[in-house]
C-alpha cells in the first residue's frame, strides 16, 4: 500500500510503533547522541575532516530512510531534525500526535456530514413528491430525479473523503487546496506551530540560537512559508529579542498569549508558553473548520431543488 493512501490514524500507528521500539531497544538516540556530541567537539577542536565525517554518518541513515519509501518528504524533515539533534524519540511523538489528531478532525467531520446529508436529500425528496402528489411529475420521473440526487450527492461525499484522506503535507491534494481561504487560515498557525516545535527541539538538542532559528525554518512542513521564518532568523540576527522578532514578522498573529504566572520563569519556559499558546489557537480553528464545514452542504439545497426539476 503507498504511503499516501493510508489513513492518518495508519500513519499515527507507524509512528507509534517505531517510537515504541526505540524505546525498547535504545536505537537510533543513543547513536545520534555520540554523533552529534562528537561533532560539536570536532567543531570546538577545529577538526574539519571529523565534523565532515560526523555528518556524513548522518546522512548514510537519512538516505537509508528516504529509500524505504515509507515516509513523506515532510515527514522526513521532521526525522532529519530528530537526527540532528540527537533527538529521534521527540520526532516520532510529534509526528504521532500530529496524525493521532488528524484523525480526530477526520471522524468529527465525517460525523458532522451525515445529519446536512439527509436533510438536503429529505428536503429534494419532499419537493419531488409533492409534484408527484400534484400530478406535475410521473412517479418514473420523480425516481430519476432521487436517482440522480442521490448519485450527485455520493459524488460529493467521495471527493470530500479523498482530500480528507488523503491531506498530507507535500501531496498533490494539499498543494491543490492549500491557498483556498480557510484552508490557508488553518495552514498559516499550523506552519507556526510547527517551527516552534522544531526551534524547541534544536535548542534542547544543544544548537546555538542562531542554528536553531535557521533549521526550524527549513524544516517546517511546507516549504513554501519558510520565508516568513526565515525572516524571523534576520532580524534576531540583526539584534532583535526573540520574542519581538516573532509577532514582528506575524508568528503570533490571531494568538492569545496570556501572562506567564511563574516565579523564577527562564526564556525556555517563556519559549513553550509561547509554543503552548500558538497550539491552543491551532487547535480552534482546526475544530471551528472541522464542524462547520460540513454544514455548508446546506447551501447546496436551492441549488439541488432547482436541478431536481428540470427536464430529463
Amino acid at each position: 500500500m503507498k504511503k499516501n493512501t493510508l489513513s492518518a490514524g495508519h500513519r499515527a500507528q507507524l509512528f507509534s510503533a517505531l517510537l515504541a521500539l526505540d524505546q525498547k531497544q535504545g536505537g537510533w538516540d543513543k547513536v545520534f547522541q555520540l554523533l552529534n556530541e562528537g561533532q560539536r567537539a570536532a567543531q570546538r577542536a577545529q577538526i574539519p575532516e571529523l565534523v565532515e565525517q560526523l555528518e556524513q554518518g548522518q546522512t548514510v541513515v537519512l538516505e537509508g530512510l528516504k529509500n524505504t519509501g515509507q515516509f513523506l518528504a515532510w515527514e522526513l524533515r521532521v526525522l532529519e531534525l530528530g537526527l540532528a539533534t540527537g533527538n529521534i524519540r521527540s520526532s516520532y511523538e510529534r509526528l504521532r500526535d500530529h496524525y493521532f489528531l488528524q484523525q480526530k478532525i477526520t471522524d468529527e467531520i465525517k460525523r458532522q456530514i451525515k445529519i446536512p446529508l439527509l436533510v438536503v436529500f429529505g428536503a429534494i425528496a419532499a419537493v419531488l413528491f409533492w409534484l408527484l402528489w400534484d400530478q406535475q411529475l410521473t412517479l418514473v420521473s420523480v425516481l430519476i430525479r432521487l436517482a440522480v440526487s442521490a448519485l450527485f450527492l455520493t459524488g460529493l461525499v467521495a471527493v470530500s473523503k479523498t482530500i480528507i484522506y488523503r491531506f498530507r503535507f507535500d501531496s498533490a491534494v494539499f498543494n491543490a487546496i492549500k491557498r483556498w481561504p480557510f484552508i490557508n487560515d488553518v495552514l498559516d498557525i499550523a506552519q507556526s506551530y510547527h517551527y516552534l516545535k522544531n526551534l524547541n527541539q534544536a535548542i534542547d538538542g544543544g544548537l546555538s540560537l542562531s542554528q536553531s532559528l535557521k533549521i526550524a525554518a527549513n524544516k517546517i512542513p511546507d516549504p513554501y512559508f519558510s520565508a516568513r521564518y526565515l525572516e524571523v532568523y534576520n532580524t534576531v540576527e540583526g539584534g532583535t529579542k526573540l520574542s519581538q522578532a516573532l509577532g514582528r514578522c506575524g508568528i503570533l498573529k490571531g494568538v492569545d498569549i496570556k501572562p506567564l504566572i511563574k516565579p523564577g520563569a527562564t526564556a525556555k519556559d517563556a519559549q513553550l508558553h509561547i509554543t503552548d499558546a500558538v497550539y491552543e489557537a491551532y487547535l480552534t480553528r482546526l475544530w471551528y473548520w472541522g464542524q462547520n464545514l460540513p454544514q455548508m452542504i446546506y447551501a447546496l439545497l436551492p441549488v439541488m431543488v432547482l436541478l431536481s426539476l428540470i427536464n430529463y
